[in-house]
């Protein structure tokens, strides 16, 4: 990947489809854009000798042991726990901002009422998703007859590291995707919900290290202050 015959960091990694056919490729690169103006990028295909080889943890800073997988650099510290499949320690500027066992996806009592007319909150705990069993990840994942961790490192280069986390609770299955930046701290948490529950809602919860939080949202024309008393906030 070039920007104006400058090699910009980059990385391949596999693409959305599952088809085996060489059709589509996902490119992942680092750049930052000019304002008020467009930015091209070119992406240049070199055919090699060999297949490329599937890069080893710890190659590009990504450290993986039976209990975490962790990215660490100038800007962050980023650790996944290998058991719980939930984000452990979130570290930007020196500074520790989440509690261990963030992103992890709670069960809440529901009712049939879509309105909540008589209602302000809902904080009845039902479950927990936990990690989901060798054989359940893989059929999850498409894998039929195969084990697959319900935890792992998908992809790691020099721009990110890709975790992959595999959780169920009852009939419901979630996969969870934390994107962890090799340069700055905006870490990406993406969710994929299976949802098969009756009169349940699903919340994620971030239990925060801040002695004093405040809850920012999104409102008409802007940016405003919402309630952080347990009541549901729409933003």
């Amino acid at each position: 990947m070039f920007e104006r015959g400058r090699a910009v960091p980059c990385q391949s990694e596999k693409e959305d489809s599952h088809l085996s056919v060489e059709w589509r490729k996902k490119v992942v690169f680092e750049a930052e854009l000019a304002p008020s103006q467009l930015s091209r990028f070119d992406c240049r295909l070199e055919k090699g000798e060999e297949a490329p080889a599937v890069p080893k943890p710890g190659l590009y800073g990504t450290t993986v042991t039976p209990d975490h997988i962790t990215v660490e650099t100038a800007d962050l510290v980023a650790s996944v726990n290998a058991r719980t499949g939930l984000l452990d320690v979130y570290r930007a500027g020196g500074i520790d901002f989440l509690e261990a066992g963030a992103f992890a996806p709670l069960v809440i009592a529901d009712n049939a009422d879509p309105w909540g007319m008589k209602i302000r909150s809902f904080r009845n705990l039902e479950g927990r998703f936990a990690p989901a069993e060798p054989g359940e990840a893989a059929r999850i994942s498409g894998l039929l007859g195969e084990n697959l961790p319900s935890v792992r490192l998908i992809e790691d280069g020099p721009v990110r590291a890709v975790v992959e986390s595999i959780l169920c609770y009852g009939n419901s299955a979630i996969i969870l995707r934390y994107k962890l930046p090799k340069r700055g701290a905006v870490v990406e948490v993406e969710v994929r919900v299976f949802w098969n529950e009756k009169d349940r809602m699903l919340k994620l919860s971030l239990p925060s290290k801040l002695s004093s939080p405040r809850f920012v949202g999104q409102v008409a024309f802007g940016a405003d202050e919402l309630p952080n008393d347990g009541d549901e906030a729409v933003s």
